[in-house]
Formats: structure tokens, sequence, C-alpha cells
């Protein structure tokens, strides 16, 4: 069976390292919103995110890197707990906790203007998301009950478009995104990730 998503990743990468050269960097951070709309019950947050990203000579096409953390916490209903024989003891509340490291490799093209431009410019955009996922299982017991954690790796194409404005030397950016990921990210039918979020990003280099 054929697994074209390494290939994608290894291409992603390396075009993004061509990117980066004779390029000006910029670091920043955001805030937003995230939605699973897939999911069977409400899943929406807000969380941070952290930006690094390479404008071209050209201004009018850029590389980045954003990295976020989204949390969410739900009501994960009754569990049997055991003694150390094996028998059960009782059937407990319990509360799922996930967290993602939530990161996007992409590229963006601006629309109709270049970066130095003072004015607001529209843009699209597109890559790879890549998620660490996290699914701690808490007991709400007063017997020593371990919490049971899951942990996975999360990968899916990445889609973007937003408007930015530079003040000089700050952008500020409003973007939305469209991520659809393989797996599904809490059940069966969750394997879209959207969210809103407004950042600030700095030059750092030349």
């Amino acid at each position: 069976m054929h697994r074209p998503l390494p290939a994608v990743l290894s291409l992603s990468v390396f075009m993004f390292v061509n990117v980066i050269a004779n390029c000006q960097s910029y670091v920043g951070a955001g805030f937003g919103t995230f939605n699973i709309p897939g999911a069977t019950v409400k899943f929406r947050g807000f969380g941070p995110s952290l930006r690094y990203e390479y404008i071209q000579e050209n201004q009018r096409i850029s590389a980045y890197i954003d990295v976020a953390y989204l949390t969410k916490s739900l009501d994960g209903g009754t569990a049997d707990i055991y003694n150390s024989s094996g028998l059960p003891i009782r059937s407990v509340p319990t509360t799922n906790k996930f967290s993602y490291i939530y990161s996007q490799l992409g590229f963006k093209a601006l629309l109709g203007a270049e970066a130095d431009d003072r004015k607001v410019i529209p843009y699209i955009g597109g890559g790879i998301a890549v998620l660490y996922r996290t699914v701690r299982s808490s007991y709400q017991t007063t017997y020593n009950v371990s919490d049971n954690v899951d942990r996975s790796w999360l990968y899916g194409f990445h889609f973007t478009a937003g408007l930015q404005y530079n003040f000089k030397p700050v952008i500020l950016e409003l973007r939305g995104n469209l991520d659809i990921i393989l797996k599904p990210l809490v059940d069966d039918n969750s394997n879209i990730l959207t969210n809103l979020r407004l950042s600030a990003i700095i030059p750092i280099s030349h």
C-alpha cells in the first residue's frame, strides 16, 4: 500500500528550506479560537500560537511555521475501577483532557501587493499540519487510581486565507485556517480542524 504523506512531508520541508534562502525572518505570537466541527460533542476553545515566517525577496511569497497549543476537557462518563486483585470496586465519573501541540508548515502568497506596502493585503496559502495529541483520562475518586494517558501523532493538509497590514516594523495578521487531518481528532467523525487567529510578527533578521 502506498503512503503518499511521507513523500508530501519530505517535499514540503525541501521547498521550505529552499524558500528561506535570502529571506527576511519574522517572529511573533498570536491567539485565537479553534473548533472541531465534526466532534459528537461541542469542541471549541481558545489557544496561543507562535509564528516564524520568512518573506522572499520579491515580497509576495513567504514560508512559515506556526505552532499552537490547544486543550479541552470533556466529561468522560463513568468507568469501572479495580482493586489489586483485579476485582471491580465501583464505577466513578471520569474527565478526558485533550491536548494538542498543533504545527502548521506552509507557504502563503500575497494578492495584489507586496509585504512592504502599507495597506490591507489579502492572501491565500497552504501546506501540511502535524499534531501531537495527548488524551488524559482522570478518575474522580478518593481511591489511588493513576490517570490513563494516550499519546499519538496526527498528520494532514493545511489551508489558510487571511488579511495582513504592515505597520513597520510590526505586521498584524488575521487569518482563518481549515485543516483536513487523516485520522480523527476526537472521535470517529472529527477529521476537520478550523481556527481563527490574530497574530503580530516583527523582523529579526535581513
